[in-house]
Order: C-alpha cells, then sequence, then structure tokens
C-alpha cells in the first residue's frame, strides 16, 4: 500500500510504503515506477492535460480495497460506481510510463513490477506461508529469507 503526501518542511511529495518491500529487487522495482510517475505526470502538467479528480470516498475506498485484496482488489474508476481489477490498473499505468521509463534508463526496474504482481505482494506471500504452516515464526522466517536472498518466497 502507498500513500503520498505533501512534505511542508521539505517542500516536496513524500511516498510512503505502508506495506513494506522485503526484496531489494522490489524496492527498486517501486522506486523505478513512482520515479517515472513523477516525471509522466510532470510532463503532463507541462502540456496542459490535467488528470480527473475522484472524489475523496472513492479515494479511500478504493485505498481500503487495495489494503484488503491487494492485487485481487476492484477499484473503484467513476462516480458511477464502474469497477475495474486493480491488476489491470496497474497494468496499463506501466504501459503509460515505459517511454519514461526508457528515457530515464529505468525500463528494466519498471518491467520487475509486473514480476512482482506475478508472485504477488509480500502480504499475499506471507499469507500463503500461514496458510500452509499455522506457524508466525515461519512467516517472519520466510521474509527474512526473501530480504537476505532477494527472492520471493512461494510458500512452504
Amino acid at each position: 500500500m502507498v500513500g503520498v503526501r505533501p512534505h511542508p518542511e521539505f517542500g516536496t511529495v513524500e511516498v510512503r510504503i505502508c506495506d513494506g518491500l522485503p526484496t531489494l529487487d522490489d524496492i527498486i522495482a517501486m522506486t523505478a515506477m513512482i520515479q517515472a510517475l513523477v516525471v509522466w505526470l510532470g510532463d503532463q502538467y507541462d502540456e496542459g492535460i490535467y488528470l480527473p479528480l475522484q472524489r475523496y470516498w472513492i479515494v479511500r475506498e478504493n485505498k481500503w480495497r487495495a489494503a484488503r485484496w491487494a492485487l485481487d482488489a476492484e477499484v473503484i474508476i467513476d462516480e458511477d460506481g464502474r469497477l475495474e481489477p486493480l491488476a489491470e490498473s496497474i497494468g496499463r499505468l506501466i504501459e503509460s510510463l515505459e517511454p519514461v521509463s526508457e528515457q530515464l534508463g529505468s525500463h528494466a526496474e519498471l518491467m520487475r513490477v509486473r514480476e512482482v504482481m506475478k508472485t504477488g505482494p509480500s502480504c499475499a506471500r506471507q499469507r500463503r506461508v500461514y496458510a500452509d504452516t499455522g506457524d508466525f515464526t515461519r512467516v517472519v522466517d520466510s521474509v527474512v529469507r526473501e530480504l537476505r536472498d532477494s527472492v520471493p518466497v512461494a510458500g512452504d
């Protein structure tokens, strides 16, 4: 789960990654996506292209859905309540960011986001380990192993 907010003391935008990314490759992939997104949004703004604003309740609901169901979430895409799988939304976003990531020299790193989507986020992998073992210690061990080896754990 990602949160974005202005940082008033530094005059910057702060990106908070709340779910935690246990592998360095995952961190690099997310960083590449955020970097490309910031440049892409800046380019859109400079060209006079503005994204439609969503109502606060839609943003809050989508954030909850993402926290609850991760990549299996369906998110609200308009005020009529139409839904779209979050994974499809992210896939389209990655496609939009590809040209920018190529310019930035981070295309391979951005493409790693697709791999994360295939293996699932850390929270889903942790739940799989717990479902397989019933042991929270094994869950912690799996996260430590992911950090050490930089390889997502499919389950034990």
